[in-house]
């Protein structure tokens, strides 16, 4: 009877004066069924009226849905209440709804034999009912189709993905850098991952993954070795400080490794389109001192490539992504030299290699960021300061706890400027500081081994 008569209908209230009582009353739909369930999304009421899910929408801005469209058709109605429920958005952006009735029901399936079936089952799909693209927000890959990690033959389909790193594996390929695993089924990750590491632990996981926090953290938590991070916008002495410190003083550093990169093949950050060589070369000393793990995207890095396509964007100009391209590596402006020197540097120093915390310490001027790091017994004492300025010369003074990291409070001492191998001497925990970008916006200090003077005077650093 409630099929021939559709008794039902759904109303539209509403309260124009903000007073918590509706004043207007607008019949929304008539002649439909009893309602199991009902969402607002986009601009439209999905409604759970069995056997179907309608999909109504006002197009006039009457308070009428003039545009109703079956969404989804059901099949079947027993008359339980069990028929249809939800329907539900999810946090992957697909529309999720359950359907309960025993009756026979048969689906369509382009490509495939019909779906026959008397079971309740748990249904999913994209709200304009389209496949799946790849996507990386804000970007679209919209000639990308990913895999569906949870189709029928989901268990071949995982088996056949392990047997492709099984396959690079067995020829000496120990790190898998992974793009965008965010968008790809977690239980997926933690499947392939536990089981590669339950036979080859060596084996390291990068996850190329620019998302949200959350999301990041979930995937390291899945068993990803590293992952990239915000590093990569963070550029001003605020929030380089408040990113390092959430990094490494929170319950993140339990199970988050960062991985630090100034540029990447999709990302040619702002900082370095506008710093010159000594932009490149200060985000090359944050990203290789901060972090106990760093990468460059080179030889763009190295040769200092810094054209956007477009003003405001972060795509290269000449991306190797859509073009072979040929590099003069021995070009006299190339970085090549300092990288090696401060690779050099981390190789020399443990307070560079393990998991000390840096420690950001007091300058007055918000152009400069310096930090220590040390081996827990002092034997490795690191100073770096950078000028976050890549066109004009900062400096400011310094406040070190001098007895922390074990240097005397009332004499001078020497420290000495692993980057060119000069030396300074220091007195007491103030201490004045001068960074020229154009000859070289950053000091990485050891502070080793003291030795402390007697005879001469302090000087300052110019």
């Amino acid at each position: 009877m409630q099929q021939q008569k559709k008794p039902y209908r759904i109303l539209r209230l509403e309260d124009s004066k903000g007073d918590g009582h509706f004043d207007k009353r607008t019949v929304f739909v008539e002649k439909i069924m009893f309602t199991e369930g009902a969402m607002w999304f986009d601009g439209s009421l999905y409604v759970a009226a069995p056997p179907s899910i309608w999909k109504l929408t006002d197009t006039k801005d009457t308070g009428v849905a003039d545009q109703q469209v079956e969404w989804f058709q059901g099949k079947t109605v027993t008359g339980c209440a069990n028929d249809l429920h939800g329907p539900y958005l999810g946090p992957d952006g697909w529309i999720y709804w359950c359907k309960g009735a025993f009756a026979k029901q048969t689906y369509e399936r382009p490509g495939k034999p019909p779906f026959v079936t008397r079971a309740s089952h748990i249904f999913r799909s994209r709200p304009d009912g389209t496949l799946q693209y790849a996507e990386n927000p804000p970007k679209k890959y919209q000639d990308i189709y990913p895999l569906d990690f949870e189709s029928e033959d989901w268990q071949g389909l995982w088996e056949a993905l392990k047997a492709v790193v099984d396959f690079w594996i067995g020829h000496g390929v120990k790190i898998f850098r992974v793009d965008n695993p965010h968008t790809k089924a977690f239980a997926f990750w933690e499947w392939l991952i536990s089981g590669v590491k339950a036979e080859h632990p060596e084996v390291l996981f990068l996850a190329e993954a620019f998302t949200r926090p959350k999301v990041m953290y979930r995937l390291a938590k899945l068993g990803f070795t590293q992952s990239y991070t915000y590093f990569t916008w963070r550029s001003t002495k605020a929030e380089i400080i408040e990113y390092i410190t959430e990094l490494t003083t929170t319950e993140v550093a339990e199970f988050f490794r960062p991985n630090f990169w100034p540029n990447t093949p999709d990302i040619l950050a702002t900082q370095l389109q506008a710093g010159g060589r000594p932009g490149f070369v200060a985000r090359l000393i944050l990203a290789a001192t901060l972090g106990t793990s760093y990468g460059i995207y080179g030889p763009p890095f190295e040769m200092g490539e810094n054209e956007p396509i477009a003003p405001g964007s972060e795509e290269y100009l000449n991306s190797e992504k859509y073009e072979i391209r040929t590099w003069d590596l021995h070009r006299m402006d190339s970085l090549s030299e300092v990288i090696a020197r401060v690779n050099l540097i981390r190789r020399d120093n443990p307070a560079l290699q393990g998991g000390a915390i840096p420690q950001f310490q007091p300058v007055d001027n918000d152009q400069l960021i310096a930090w220590t790091k040390s081996t827990d017994d002092r034997s490795n004492v690191i100073l770096v300061v950078v000028n976050l300025d890549p066109h004009n010369p900062q400096w400011g003074w310094i406040d070190l706890p001098v007895a922390d990291l074990g240097l005397p409070a009332d004499q001078p001492y020497e420290i000495e400027d692993l980057l060119t191998g000069t030396r300074y001497t220091w007195a007491g925990p103030r201490n004045y500081v001068r960074l020229d970008p154009a000859a070289m916006p950053a000091h990485v200090f050891s502070l080793r081994a003291l030795r402390h003077a007697t005879a001469a005077p302090p000087s300052h650093v110019q």
